[in-house]
């Protein structure tokens, strides 16, 4: 229907236009609305709920799975008995704690002493739940069994399908005294009782309540269908086989190794019984004795895989004094493949990882495998360092940013590249930061030098002014980055080899002497070798009254500085854009400047004998790294030597005036000690220490090399984000570490 409106345009409606609106409605066709749409059909169709897995099942799985491909035995453990063990013994203590409390301090002990003996020792009370205690021993003794079938062996001969899932249930019951009854739906009240009172004594039971309990254990975490895929009833006939493994895991109490006595008629042969009691017993000690890497000198331990291998195998181990977080890991890693680079027949290996722990690894070892070089381990580690980080710095240039100064990065890319490479991950760094989306400060550094130029500090003949172009701010960062900071530190380091030199030869006549760098390569004249390549050679008077603005201004008697702001860099990527209009990007053009530079610098560098700064890390791991066979004891002698050391160099931090000597403000370590930068931390320098001289105006805190390449491992292979200093600080970012009580197992 047309409508007129206000506007007298036909095609237009007027909001205020609702005189015929009921009539339009009444003629609108409805029938639609008694249409079919299925809404009063009932339906069958349901929402399921969401499957849900506790995380620690999942992850269990799935390592089990990873770990051991192909195998039917720990695929079934994984999906039949794992859930169950999960529910029925996370809570249940073990070791230590509860256990340890309740029983052990309140019945055995005061029984012990009754009769004249000495109270158990709690060596190994450390607290341990029974499902912790369990996988600790299974897992490893899973890979051993699974060594020991590699070599001429009883486990080979006697152990297979049927026995390893004997084995890995008889290992889940030894421990049937402490699981939980109150838990276990089907376990008799009687039962029940004794496992609650403090003095009940659960193994002290007879064989037949024994069988009780292990029967009702085993349908309960499902061993029936584990032990018997195909027909889980046919478990019964196993039953005097699982407790003479569960009498049998532990060698000095309980143990049940006469079966004619005790009236247990196991079905498996005497040898296979005891092979199968062996390696439940190795897992049980395992679990229980192990807890530093020097354990696996244990001589049970060895005992028992010197008997299971025919004398073929034994345990040994690295470990590491201190812990030190990702640095750990790294030297960790090293002597893992230090001892693995020894294996030279994967089928036959000498050395296997067995055991991980924070401070070191256990390895099952052959009977004649050689011995790794200590001398080697340093350099290793440095290398492993290298390999870790060198590749992300290159891609991420972690540690760069850019301030009012202009381009900085940490100090540590020093350790991992030569000039060359550090300058093209710079190149690299700066054109990602000084990109086209950023804002361009070329007309405020044109304005500050024309500012000069009117106090009479720069010669009012020259042309100073420059307009924004961001082009100018990328090849005059990068330039000063180049010349000023990267080859500068070079110049800087030489330097000091040169007057290192000059002292020595006053001790050693006979040390050759070094020559002084020459000055057209040092880095203010750097830039105008640079202008001579670009062909600008004739704005080399103006580079030279910017790079003395500060000494005019000195002379002058004014006020002000240049604040560090490569000016002299900005005046001649003006020049050189003016010339050059169109290039757009400037990539090949830093390229070509840095490839003439490094024609320059390198030479020079050659003909000094300069440090790679790695030294105190090689140091480092000479001292924290412990091998089998070597003397850890230190003398009292010794240890008052080293503590008088550390309160020396304290006293020295706090001594003002001459003579004060900075010390690590994170770990006190004596080694080499700088100043920290906010470009190479994870938090902000300026941070209150009582290792800093109080009352002093430096608020920086010092950081000793030691600990600077742990915040270095943690800021380039850790930190997802370029923010670092404060602006990492403020994010507020927090990281979980996962750390073993004992141990994790591959």
């Amino acid at each position: 229907m047309d409508r007129p409106n206000q506007s007298g345009n036909p095609e237009q409606l007027s909001l205020l236009d609702t005189q015929n609106e009921d009539s339009e409605f009444e003629e609108l066709d409805d029938s639609w609305l008694e249409g079919d749409f299925g809404l009063d059909e009932e339906s069958d169709r349901t929402v399921e709920p969401v499957a849900r897995e506790l995380l620690t099942l999942k992850l269990l799985r799935e390592a089990i799975q990873a770990q051991n491909p192909g195998d039917a035995v720990m695929q079934d453990f994984a999906e039949i008995v794992l859930p169950n063990l999960l529910k029925y013994t996370v809570g249940v203590t073990a070791k230590g704690g509860k256990f340890f409390a309740e029983y052990l301090d309140r019945v055995v002990n005061p029984q012990r002493i009754a009769v004249g003996k000495d109270p158990i020792r709690r060596d190994n009370a450390a607290d341990q739940s029974l499902n912790t205690h369990l996988l600790n021993g299974l897992f490893p003794a899973n890979l051993i069994e699974r060594r020991l079938q590699t070599l001429d062996t009883t486990v080979r001969r006697q152990v297979k399908e049927r026995e390893r899932r004997l084995l890995v249930s008889g290992f889940i019951l030894h421990d049937f005294e402490k699981f939980d009854y109150d838990l276990i739906p089907r376990m008799p009240e009687e039962f029940r009782a004794i496992r609650r009172d403090p003095e009940g004594d659960i193994r002290k039971r007879s064989i037949e309540e024994h069988r009780e309990i292990i029967t009702v254990l085993v349908e309960t975490l499902e061993l029936d269908h584990f032990i018997c895929p195909a027909t889980p009833d046919d478990w019964q006939q196993y039953l005097d086989d699982l407790l003479f493994l569960a009498y049998n895991a532990q060698r000095r109490n309980d143990t049940n190794l006469n079966l004619s006595e005790d009236g247990l008629n196991p079905v498996l042969r005497d040898r296979t019984l005891r092979c199968l009691a062996d390696l439940t017993c190795l897992a049980d000690r395992l679990a229980s004795i192990v807890k530093h890497p020097q354990d696996a000198e244990n001589s049970g331990l060895n005992d028992i895989i010197h008997g299971l291998s025919d004398g073929q195998l034994r345990f040994t181990y690295h470990a590491i004094s201190e812990n030190r977080g990702v640095l750990t890991n790294v030297v960790n890693n090293a002597l893992m493949d230090a001892y693995e680079s020894l294996n030279i027949d994967p089928e036959n290996p000498h050395y296997t990882t067995l055991l991980y722990l924070p401070t070191g690894a256990i390895y099952l070892a052959s009977r004649d495998a050689p011995q790794i070089s200590s001398d080697s381990l340093p350099n290793r580690v440095v290398d492993g360092i290298k390999a870790l980080c060198a590749g992300q710095l290159s891609l991420r240039q972690t540690g760069f940013g850019r301030d009012g100064k202009g381009m900085k990065y940490a100090d540590y890319y020093n350790l991992f590249f030569d000039d060359p490479g550090l300058m093209q991950v710079a190149l690299d760094a700066t054109l990602r930061i000084v990109n086209p989306n950023k804002g361009s400060v070329a007309t405020k550094r044109s304005e500050n030098l024309m500012a000069f130029q009117q106090r009479g500090v720069l010669s009012g003949d020259y042309d100073f002014s420059f307009s924004d172009d961001i082009r100018i701010d990328q090849l005059a960062e990068f330039g000063d980055l180049m010349n000023r900071k990267i080859w500068g530190e070079r110049v800087n380091q030489l330097e000091t080899v040169i007057k290192e030199r000059a002292k020595e030869r006053k001790k050693q006549k006979d040390l050759p002497e070094l020559s002084e760098i020459k000055p057209e390569v040092l880095p203010e004249n750097i830039i105008h070798k640079v202008a001579e390549f670009w062909q600008l050679s004739e704005y080399s008077p103006q580079i030279r009254e910017i790079q003395r603005i500060n000494e005019k201004l000195k002379e002058l008697k004014l006020k002000g500085n240049t604040g560090g702001v490569p000016y002299e860099w900005y005046f001649l990527a003006a020049k050189f854009l003016e010339k050059n209009p169109g290039i757009e990007d400037l990539r090949e053009t830093c390229s070509n400047v840095m490839a003439y530079v490094t024609q320059l610098t390198q030479p020079v560098v050659a003909q000094y004998p300069v440090a790679d700064g790695w030294d105190d890390v090689r140091e480092w791991v000479g001292k924290v790294v412990m091998l089998p066979g070597q003397t850890q004891e230190t003398s009292t002698a010794e240890q008052v030597d080293v503590f008088l050391k550390e309160l020396a160099y304290y006293k020295a931090a706090k001594k003002p005036g001459r003579g004060r000597q900075m010390i690590c403000s994170i770990s006190h370590s004596p080694y080499s000690v700088n100043e920290q930068m906010e470009s190479a931390v994870l938090f902000t320098p300026q941070v209150y220490t009582n290792k800093q001289h109080l009352g002093g105006s430096n608020a920086k805190r010092n950081i000793s090399s030691i600990a600077g390449i742990e915040m270095m491992l943690r800021q380039i292979l850790m930190n997802q984000t370029q923010a670092v200093g404060k602006r990492f600080e403020d994010g507020k970012y927090r990281y979980l570490y996962f750390y073993p009580t004992y141990y994790f197992t591959p």
